[in-house]
């Protein structure tokens, strides 16, 4: 699991919390799922309006590549937040939504939540030039 420096705890341990709207569920994955979390996941996405996934380093971890490939056909709305590398972005350029935070911290992720729920406008811009990129 990753660890936030911060304090020694992996941040999705407050992940859950930390979400500004009371109607939300948050679902923690073990790199490996099982076909019950799997299952799980589905019956999730199917009784909520919208999906955030987090992802880290996609392109070293076929799991979350082949779950954000599932979520896409769901035909509900899915957010990315790529909490390391802005190149998670490039395994699914048909994702319409998609925000960086460069680290897996508390207050990253507070910022990045932030965001996403309409407390703060967004100001940041990707400080590199991604190759393909979903149309508008």
């Amino acid at each position: 699991a990753l660890k936030n420096v911060e304090n020694g705890h992996s941040p999705h341990d407050f992940l859950g919390d930390q979400i500004p709207h009371p109607n939300t569920t948050a679902i923690f994955i073990a790199p490996q799922p099982t076909r019950a979390e799997i299952e799980a996941i589905d019956q999730a996405v199917k009784a909520s309006n919208a999906v955030i996934m987090v992802t880290v380093n996609v392109y070293r971890d076929r799991q979350q590549g082949e779950l954000m490939q599932r979520l896409l056909q769901s035909e509900r709305p899915i957010i990315g937040l790529a909490v390391y590398s802005p190149y998670d972005l490039l395994a699914f350029p048909e994702l319409r939504t998609y925000m960086v935070t460069y680290e897996y911290t508390k207050s990253a992720l507070a910022s990045a939540l932030s965001v996403l729920f309409g407390e703060t406008q967004p100001r940041g811009r990707l400080p590199i030039s991604l190759p393909i990129l979903p149309s508008e």
